[in-house]
């Protein structure tokens, strides 16, 4: 059996959004495999219909998952699966034995998820130093990435030989790493999105049941400066620390499953917009996938509590900037 062509492929939008590139503009977008300043690598269709990159300098030529498995090291079959995947995008199976109008047969669905795919990364809560160290790299209260450790978004590790800070949630269906050091992986790539992830499972969906306030971010940067907040809010006693819910998404590109949002019942819920055209699309699409007769849907972008600021991790480690943040939510709650 051979996979179903029928069936839609990953892009390199989303395989950049997992690598955590920049978006391709145009048909243009910098190498992930080589220093690029100026943009080498074009992007285009090929003679089979399907998208193709190549790089003018000759370090890659081939489709998304010739990348995907350049890029994490494996075959292309491997590539194949775990991409599609990441993505929620269905394997068909074309089954040559059965007649010509039934071979086409989409994969039978299954209720459990196939525990081999799950990511898979030694975890702890760290000690002082490494929670001091996260901190001072994303400028943030040392309160806020304890909370993120106890509410158990947050877990401190080694990955490929490197100290790092990982996001995941007790699923376990997603782990995206970033480097302590606040170095990149590789070329631009800042996060890496463990092999086995769901890239579009919403972390800390599970932690979020009992909330009223559920705060739907960014990537991992923008969780932790959200735990800020939240502990800022808990200090001030503006409100309880334990009705406001903390998730997030590690791409504007990744989409919620409605099956997950299902449970998140009678909440208000405030998406935080990173302020660049990916980020208000994202979250555009993300106010359509939360909405319902009884829930509340807000976005606000960074650039709308402070100008000129691009994410919500820089607007709390702005002089002024929780302050400013709880006064738009105030405003947001009353408008």
């Amino acid at each position: 059996m051979i996979a179903n062509p029928l069936l839609r492929r990953a892009t390199f939008s989303e395989l950049f959004g997992l690598l955590g590139l920049p978006p391709i503009k145009g048909t243009s977008c910098p190498c992930p495999f080589h220093e690029d300043k100026n943009p080498s690598c074009s992007v285009f269709i090929g003679a089979n219909g399907h998208e193709i990159a190549k790089c003018f300098k000759g370090c890659f030529c081939g489709d998304v998952y010739d990348m995907y498995a350049r890029a994490f090291r494996c075959d292309r079959k491997t590539a194949l699966m775990e991409l599609n995947h990441k993505l929620g995008i269905a394997i068909a199976t074309f089954q040559l034995d059965r007649p010509l109008h039934e071979r086409f047969q989409p994969a039978p669905k299954s209720t459990q998820r196939d525990e081999r795919l799950r990511p898979s990364l030694s975890l702890g809560l760290g000690d002082n130093r490494m929670v001091v160290d996260l901190s001072t790299l994303r400028r943030i209260h040392e309160g806020g990435v304890r909370l993120a450790l106890e509410r158990g978004l947050l877990g401190f590790g080694d990955y490929m030989g490197r100290p790092a800070w990982v996001m995941k949630d007790r699923s376990g269906m997603l782990m995206q790493a970033r480097r302590l050091d606040g170095r990149t992986w590789f070329r631009d790539t800042k996060a890496i999105t463990l092999k086995g992830s769901d890239a579009n499972h919403l972390l800390g969906v599970q932690e979020a049941a009992e909330a009223d306030l559920l705060f739907v971010c960014e990537g991992g940067p923008d969780m932790l400066a959200a735990h800020a907040l939240v502990h800022e809010m808990a200090l001030l006693k503006a409100a309880d620390p334990l009705r406001i819910a903390v998730t997030g998404l590690m791409g504007a590109s990744m989409r919620p499953r409605r099956a997950t949002l299902a449970g998140l019942k009678a909440k208000r819920v405030v998406i935080w917009s990173h302020a660049d055209e990916a980020g208000r699309d994202g979250a555009k699409e993300w106010k359509r996938c939360f909405w319902s007769k009884d829930r509340t849907v807000d976005i606000i972008a960074a650039d709308e509590i402070l100008a000129g600021l691009k994410d919500l991790n820089d607007v709390v480690s702005a002089e002024g900037g929780l302050a400013a943040i709880i006064k738009k939510l105030m405003e947001v709650r009353h408008g």
